[in-house]
């Protein structure tokens, strides 16, 4: 019990040491200057009260203002969005509309919400037997890419047996499906991605939607192809406003967050340059010019590394690391 109470005085200890400077006030692994940024509260780990961390969202690219906004489980790694995406329609060429559906967990999801990934729509019926074999190829070819930032969206129009219910849950739970599928038993959707004019129409469909969340390819009844997936996933990823932390990488390890590991591509496309005198659009933009944010630092990143935070940091913050793990964290996995 003595041993358990030194090891609990040594972060305050060392804290003190650093003086009123410690610039992570509620230990959420945020700076102070970096919550300033972003706009959650520097004295709550949890700013929008839905049990996740500011860390544990912002660093997913979910709003850690936002209640709604969280990543539950079962959810799937995000890329940052922009605030808007114009859609145009669904053919190919088109920026693609959106939609919403209640997936396998119970959980909202939206086409936009997958911004940044290449996204693979698969108009199904349970009972068609060519779609129960390609939902386990759908699986593999998702294994295969997932962490490059690529998804598959199984919308399934009829159950097992035809003219049923389709059963997300059920079909995602037989074939052992990782990614997003959704129930269209209204069948509205099915004009947006399948050739419904004649008498007769044909699924399996596939659409294909690049990164830019652009159509590339529409109402494709053949299997798709891994040659497409993998030239699509080697364009850039589209940059959007989104501040992180120089140490990104540092605290996902550290916090054991879901996220895409293909950190060159994501992490080097998303780290916003965030001086003052950035040509940014929008509020963030406006904030910066204003100089309402603390200096970056000498790679133009926003936030100052959290664990203390000043320069004493540089003497505590590798020692008290590990004893700031030791602080229990509002999680849930």
């Amino acid at each position: 019990m003595r041993a358990l109470s030194t090891i609990s005085l040594l972060p305050l200890l060392a804290l003190t040491a650093c003086g009123a400077g410690s610039s992570d006030g509620d230990s959420d692994f945020l700076s102070d200057e970096f919550e300033a940024l972003i706009g959650t509260r520097d004295d709550l780990r949890d700013t929008d009260g839905d049990g996740f961390t500011d860390a544990e969202e912002h660093l997913t690219y979910f709003d850690a203002n936002e209640l709604d906004d969280v990543p539950y489980e079962g959810s799937y790694p995000r890329l940052a969005l922009p605030e808007s995406i114009d859609d145009e329609g669904w053919n190919e060429g088109d920026v693609s509309g959106d939609w919403t559906r209640t997936d396998q967990h119970d959980r909202d999801i939206s086409l936009h919400d997958f911004y940044g990934n290449v996204i693979v729509v698969a108009v199904l019926a349970e009972y068609v037997d060519t779609a129960q074999d390609d939902a386990v190829d759908h699986q593999d070819a998702y294994e295969d890419y997932r962490d490059r930032g690529f998804m598959v969206i199984h919308i399934l129009v009829d159950g097992e047996p035809e003219d049923t219910a389709p059963d997300p849950a059920g079909w995602a739970s037989d074939f052992g499906l990782d990614f997003a599928v959704v129930d269209d038993t209204s069948q509205t959707l099915i004009d947006a991605y399948v050739d419904t004019s004649g008498p007769k129409f044909t699924i399996p469909s596939y659409t294909v939607i690049g990164r830019d969340m652009v159509v590339r390819e529409h109402d494709n009844t053949d299997r798709f192809s891994t040659d497409l997936i993998e030239d699509l996933l080697d364009e850039p990823v589209p940059a959007v406003d989104w501040p992180l932390p120089a140490n990104t990488a540092e605290l996902r390890e550290a916090l054991e967050l879901r996220h895409y590991t293909d950190d060159d591509a994501v992490l080097g496309a998303k780290l916003v340059d965030a001086s003052m005198d950035a040509s940014l659009d929008g509020d963030l933009a406006n904030s910066l010019q204003e100089g309402r944010f603390a200096p970056v630092d000498s790679d133009g990143n926003a936030a100052a590394l959290p664990f203390g935070g000043t320069s004493c940091s540089a003497v505590f913050g590798p020692a008290l690391f590990p004893l700031l793990l030791l602080s229990p964290l509002r999680r849930r996995r």
